[in-house]
């Protein structure tokens, strides 16, 4: 039985330029592109390369109560609950939260972690937007530091 991993990147929407580059970045490094949607406006990427395939779905604020707006209510309600002793940590991450205004979710078939072309692609993608990873229980920096989990644990200083 196969598993699927998802993460899902935050950032600001000035950086979605930048993601399109790191795609085709990608895109010439063996991977196959298989875009869905235009330019700026994509709405999904397959790319499959042969250690493995990395679909991305981009999701935008268009409306309150939107499935973007519910997603960022969610992760902020989540780590709003969160008991930490580094609150000014928390804070910060809060304030960031409300900024966002581009997820990036990313599903792999292939465990990330354990596969060197697909863990590069996600470094790269997440460096050049300056964005948030998120694993479904904390939130990691674009040097992959973790900025707060559910536990209150935090790499930042």
């Amino acid at each position: 039985m196969d598993m699927t991993y998802s993460l899902t990147i935050l950032t600001d929407s000035d950086y979605d330029a930048a993601a399109i580059v790191v795609l085709l970045k990608a895109a010439d490094e063996s991977f196959v592109l298989d875009v869905d949607g235009d330019g700026e406006a994509w709405s999904s990427v397959t790319l499959t390369s042969t250690v493995g395939c990395i679909t991305l779905n981009r999701l935008v604020y268009t409306a309150n109560g939107d499935r973007f707006s519910k997603l960022i209510g969610n992760m902020y309600t989540y780590f709003k609950g969160v008991d930490t002793p580094r609150s000014s940590v928390k804070r910060h991450l809060l304030e960031r939260l409300d900024n966002i205004s581009l997820a990036i979710g990313l599903v792999s078939e292939c465990d990330w972690t354990k596969n060197t072309r697909i863990s590069n692609f996600i470094e790269s993608l997440l460096n050049a937007t300056s964005g948030m990873l998120w694993d479904g229980n904390g939130l990691y920096d674009s040097d992959c530091r973790l900025i707060l989990d559910a536990s209150g644990r935090s790499e930042i200083q």
